[in-house]
């Protein structure tokens, strides 16, 4: 997980190359995490998935996170 801090706000994003669902699901859980410490700060999750399976796709629209294939 990496991130990034511009102008109050904090873009966390992670890059897997095959990824899986529990992938997903652990991002989504750190995400939710630097929502919480940062409850002032608009905090954007990006998934960079290249050949994201289709349930992969699904996860990240479920746990409310941006991806990119």
């Amino acid at each position: 997980m990496d991130l990034i801090a511009q102008d109050g706000e904090l873009l966390v994003f992670e890059v897997k190359s095959a990824p899986d669902v529990d992938d997903v699901d652990e991002f989504a859980d750190k995400v939710e995490l630097v929502r919480l410490q940062n409850p002032d700060r608009l905090v954007t999750g990006v998934f960079v998935a290249v050949g994201a399976e289709a349930d992969v796709r699904q996860f990240c629209t479920r746990r409310g996170v941006q991806l990119i294939p």
